[in-house]
């Protein structure tokens, strides 16, 4: 990985912790234009910050929506932290199960157990809803 490659990754890593929900359309392009082993890096310390709860859920859709081949990581760092699931959180939720329920499944019930995510709102996730 070349010094401009770091320098890239790095700036779009702190893009993305500061991000408004408008501005994720644009960081997700720019991070996927990063080579295999950048987005792969990068996705290390996602990984780590999803865990430690230091990711809005807005984010968190987008990159689970965006990057298949991270999907099931995304997934199961989200029952790792120790943040509260709010209600503002639901529809990124809903978002990502309706794109992949069967990778979610057991994260949602994972966070249930834990007590981060009440099943009121692991049911109002799972319902379809129309748009």
């Amino acid at each position: 990985m070349n010094q401009d490659s770091v320098v890239i990754q790095k700036k779009v890593l702190v893009r993305i912790g500061s991000a408004q929900s408008g501005q994720m359309s644009g960081i997700i392009t720019d991070l996927k234009k990063l080579l295999p082993e950048e987005v792969e890096d990068a996705f290390k310390v996602l990984i780590s910050k999803i865990e430690k709860g230091e990711l809005k859920f807005f984010v968190i859709r987008e990159l689970f929506t965006n990057f298949n081949r991270f999907k099931v990581k995304i997934s199961e760092a989200l029952p790792k932290s120790n943040e509260k699931i709010k209600v503002g959180d639901i529809p990124a939720l809903r978002a990502m199960y309706q794109h992949d329920s069967t990778c979610l499944e057991e994260s949602l019930q994972n966070m249930v157990n834990k007590g981060i995510l009440s099943s009121k709102m692991m049911s109002d996730i799972k319902k379809l809803r129309k748009e």
